[in-house]
């Protein structure tokens, strides 16, 4: 019976209803039909409220039931209340609209409130304390959330006494959901979630595998297995999973029978636009052997009642742009009828681009038409609604197109308390979209006043959600500072035992005491008041650092934030951004140990920022670890293709642990991404490897690489080089190997480059330098023996010694340096003519 439900949820059909087959059903049935009201109201769930403990880390449930018999026996009854406590929960956080019945708190006897003469407000009390339960690795969930015991049953159902219910099918799927629910009450990642997470997903896999077994007898079970897919999904994006994440996507494509692809199509955007270019469309097609199944699907959806009040898109009302694409030839429209799990599988596809690429234009634009085409048709409440608040936030940044986004962020917050459609028309797939907790959409549009300078209407905003670092923001902004503090102050007489408003304070006043207060009154649990503190601290360090520079260093509030961000973590390692921010302080008081594990960890938590591979590729250098900072640059070179600096860094290291093909990939990739190339220390390195045979990475003698590092400074001449040394060092090699015609030409590019100075004739170092460059173009000649290189050299020596003659001939003192110069010139002059001569005498 719970696996219709699911068959019913995911194809679409609205408010089904069912009957039970024995009286052990009953509850069951109600819970799946939605008359949630007679469950909560049942024997059964009074005495698993009344009766459940709470253990040193999980809840126990009652060892008996009302007559007398074990839970056990029992356990459609648990697995219905545990579905209504999730389902009621979210209607009343996520969906709307707010129940019109009473909802059960925790039995009075569970409370462990004492009477404090400070603390008059009892309602606020009890919140507060059934808040602390939802608790996860020091991280609170929003302090108004409602009815918050309704989360902590069904995670006392579906997470701590699992296996009471694990004989059903779907039990894998509502543990699932029931921790994506709590983790979504949380603004941070907490480990104990993530990590239950994952072993939920294992579990859900294995159902899943037997369920694809029956495709045949039961065609429905395919919009089972394909929603479940995405709600996977869903989970391991949110935890940075992303290859995982793209291959669920293939698999759920390949059993939807759906090609999902972007195609280009011309329209016109505007209504003054004459000429059509070429817009981006997504097309879905049907396919492969389960494409007839697809059709089967869209033709029982088309059967259908038509869905009523679902949220619209508003029109734009622009005098130059279209309400949307006009397409040159309707059948660019794809109007191909999608089922209801299909288009949560586009939206999924949508949220994947986003994740997988860099914040941009282009990739704004390519989440578009993802976005038009289930907008398209509108069919489920969570499916238009998240639509549209996607559109919403990818429209944000077009001036003509804010109006209208605001609106439609404004409309979407409001659909919570609008009575209609009715709650399970909301709630049937609102696990399978990326659909924020009402309160989130509200502060998500106080955010977006702020944006626009509407700083009292955020104000509004913040203090209805009493969201108050929002609120001392808005009051900052307005130069409100001491209203901010008093509005705090305020609340702390309150509930003084509430963390987050010390640490509030504590980033209103800047000053440490708060965050230690904030850490005193939560016994060492609230992880946000060491994170703060330790995001002030590093702040404060970085700004006397710019300010005073780097050997003004103060070291001791590094150390402090290290302490802070490392007290932080012991509760929740899965926080990325305090990961990296250990790491930066670290480096700064040069404790490479605790820089390398910090971005280590990073990475392992978000392996696409490269950053932190850069990051951590410096720190095994500083610690002298060469081989492990190589294969940290070679990932960091990945995930950031187009950035020169990182390229840089890792031509640095492949040389020094003598990676002789993949530095001469990297110093062709800074050609394509710089006019210019001057590092010649690498380029001396990479050379003297080849020209004294050392081995490579790989164990391969690196002499077999004369040609590919040939062709690589072959390609310098197509380069703005405007050191010297990059010319030298290429023609040493180019002589080394015998192309003496090719060094000469290198020594020629450095003699003008030299010559290229100002006034080089007047100044003993710039004369010096073409000096050295006569040396060495000298010696290379005579290397190679070339009688004509050195016959243009004594020509080009000739001209230089009779400028340099005359330049000091003016001065009215002789001058030592510039004459000692001279000499040298005259002496390689006749080195040339030694040499020259000697050829002639051989030749006849």
């Amino acid at each position: 019976m719970d696996v219709d439900y699911l068959r019913d949820a995911f194809g679409g059909k609205r408010n089904p209803q069912y009957n039970a087959t024995s009286d052990v059903d009953q509850l069951l049935v109600n819970a799946l039909s939605n008359n949630h009201q007679t469950v909560l109201e049942s024997s059964f769930f009074q005495h698993l409220v009344g009766g459940l403990e709470r253990g040193a880390e999980c809840y126990t449930l009652p060892p008996t039931t009302p007559t007398g018999n074990r839970t056990s026996d029992h356990a459609h009854d648990l697995l219905a209340c545990g579905i209504t406590a999730l389902q009621l929960f979210m209607q009343e956080n996520w969906t709307g609209p707010p129940c019109d019945f009473p909802l059960p708190f925790l039995a009075a006897h569970h409370l462990e409130l004492e009477k404090r003469e400070d603390v008059d407000d009892e309602l606020a009390k009890v919140q507060h304390y059934l808040c602390s339960l939802l608790t996860a690795d020091g991280e609170l969930v929003y302090t108004w959330v409602q009815a918050p015991f309704l989360l902590v049953l069904a995670r006392a159902i579906f997470i701590d006494n699992y296996e009471s219910i694990q004989q059903f099918e779907s039990s894998a799927l509502w543990r699932l959901r029931t921790l994506r629910c709590h983790q979504d009450m949380i603004d941070t990642s907490c480990a104990t979630i993530h990590d239950a997470s994952l072993a939920a997903i294992t579990t859900l896999k294995h159902w899943l595998e037997k369920l694809s077994t029956t495709f045949e007898a039961n065609p429905a079970n395919r919009g089972v297995y394909i929603g479940a897919q995405v709600e996977m999904a869903m989970v391991l994006a949110k935890y940075h999973y992303h290859k995982r994440v793209e291959d669920i996507l293939e698999d759920a494509k390949q059993q939807a029978g759906v090609s999902i692809e972007l195609a280009g199509a011309l329209g016109k955007r505007t209504k003054f636009q004459v000429k059509p270019v070429a817009q981006l469309v997504l097309r879905v097609s049907a396919h492969g052997s389960e494409a007839s199944q697809s059709a089967q699907d869209a033709a029982a959806a088309e059967s259908l009642d038509e869905p009523v009040d679902l949220p619209l898109e508003p029109e734009i009302n622009d005098d130059t742009l279209l309400e949307g694409i006009q397409f040159e030839d309707s059948a660019d429209i794809d109007s191909t009828k999608m089922t209801v799990w299909q288009q949560a599988l586009v939206l999924l596809l949508c949220q994947t681009v986003r994740n997988t690429n860099p914040h941009d234009g282009m990739t704004r634009d390519e989440m578009i038409p993802y976005v038009d085409r289930v907008l398209l048709q509108p069919q489920d409440w969570a499916i238009q609604s998240t639509a549209l608040l996607t559109k919403s936030r990818l429209e944000k940044v077009k001036s003509r197109k804010l109006h209208r986004s605001t609106t439609q962020l404004t409309m979407i917050s409001e659909l919570y308390s609008k009575p209609t459609p009715a709650a399970h028309d909301r709630l049937r797939l609102v696990y399978s979209v990326e659909l924020p907790p009402s309160w989130k959409l509200r502060r998500e549009l106080a955010q977006r006043y702020i944006t626009l300078g509407l700083a009292r209407d955020a104000l509004v905003l913040y203090e209805r959600l009493e969201l108050w670092d929002g609120v001392i923001s808005c009051h900052q902004m307005l130069d409100q500072d001491q209203q901010a503090e008093e509005i705090v102050r305020s609340r702390l007489k309150v509930t003084p035992e509430d963390p987050s408003l010390w640490c509030v304070l504590g980033d209103l006043k800047r000053s440490e005491e708060y965050y230690e207060k904030a850490w005193e009154v939560s016994q060492g649990r609230y992880t946000n008041a060491p994170r703060q503190q330790g995001r002030m601290l590093l702040l404060q360090a970085e700004k006397d650092r710019e300010r005073e520079g780097d050997d003004a260093i103060d070291a001791n509030k590094y150390n402090k934030a290290i302490e802070c961000f490392q007290r932080c973590l012991k509760l929740n390692t899965m926080q990325p951004g305090i990961w990296f921010s250990l790491g930066c302080a670290a480096m700064r008081v040069e404790n490479w140990a605790i820089s390398a594990k910090a971005f280590r960890r990073k990475i392992e938590l978000d392996d696409e920022d490269f950053e932190s591979w850069n990051n951590l590729a410096n720190a095994y250098v500083k610690a002298g670890d060469h081989r492990r900072a190589y294969f940290a640059f070679h990932e960091a070179t990945r995930q950031a293709f187009d950035n020169w600096k990182v390229w840089e860094n890792y031509t640095a290291i492949a040389v020094q642990v003598v990676a002789i093909r993949e530095c001469v990939r990297a110093i062709k990739r800074l050609y394509e991404l710089r006019s210019q190339y001057n590092d010649y220390q690498v380029l001396s390195a990479l050379t003297q490897a080849v020209m004294h045979n050392q081995p490579d990475v790989e164990g391969k003698p690196s002499s077999e690489y004369k040609e590919l590092v040939a062709d690589l400074l072959r390609e310098l001449k197509d380069k703005q080089v405007t050191d010297l040394r990059v010319w030298t060092v290429a023609a040493s090699f180019m002589n080394h190997i015998g192309d003496h015609a090719e060094a000469f030409g290198f020594r020629r590019n450095a003699y003008q480059l030299a010559k290229s100075a100002p006034h080089w004739q007047k100044n003993a170092d710039t004369l010096c330098t073409v000096v050295d460059c006569f040396v060495d173009m000298v010696e290379g000649n005579i290397q190679a023996e070339s009688l004509r290189d050195m016959s243009s050299t004594r020509l080009m020596l000739r001209g230089v010694i009779k400028t340099v003659e005359t330049e000091v001939s003016t001065y009215l003192e002789p001058q030592a340096d510039m004459n000692e110069q001279l000499a040298r010139l005259k002496e390689q002059l006749i080195k040339c003519e030694a040499f020259i001569a000697e050829k002639k005498q051989q030749a006849a």
